[in-house]
């Protein structure tokens, strides 16, 4: 009875530590996909803020150059259309069934605005740069967190190796 005790208390001590191990991969494993999972939404926040900014080029030039803004947010660079009938209607909001008076458009130009309208757009400027270094920050803090679980990850896998080795030095005994 006694060398029947002593195997099985082995064997379940073993058993133990491998199941120990196979914990550890485990925990190794949601570390890593918390890792990949953080640096995909890091490079997501880095794409916002780079559209952020590209935008906000593009908006500064439109409004340097002068363009169309219907009551709807369409924007047209240039002069659109001949006729001064159609300057005054948005298109696609005609195209899309609008009523006619929620689709009229003004020339907007950065020399012609009055200086509370420079001041409005410089502000919307501003926060657009802000939300962009907000993202930008958000994106940083997304790469340390990554970091910290892929070196958790790293840890559950020398976890689980010692596990094994001590495992496998009881199976010698």
């Amino acid at each position: 009875m006694s060398f029947y005790t002593r195997w099985k208390a082995k064997r379940d001590y073993i058993n133990a530590h491998e199941i120990n191990a196979v914990h550890a991969d485990l925990q190794a494993g949601l570390a890593e996909l918390r890792a990949r999972d953080r640096r995909a939404s890091a490079k997501a926040l880095n794409d916002q803020a780079d559209a952020i900014d590209k935008r906000d080029k593009e908006f500064e030039e439109m409004e340097n150059k002068g363009y169309w803004l219907c009551d709807n947010g369409h924007e047209y660079e240039g002069i659109p259309p001949v006729t001064q009938e159609e300057l005054k209607v948005c298109f696609e909001c005609v195209e899309s069934g609008i009523p006619a008076d929620q689709r009229n458009m003004r020339f907007i130009k950065r020399s012609e605005m009055t200086g509370q309208e420079k001041y409005e757009s410089d502000k919307e400027r501003k926060e657009t740069q802000k939300m962009a270094a907000d993202h930008r920050a958000r994106a940083q803090e997304e790469i340390k967190e990554a970091e910290g679980s892929e070196l958790t990850a790293k840890n559950f896998r020398s976890q689980a190796a010692n596990f094994r080795a001590t495992a496998e030095k009881l199976r010698r005994l």
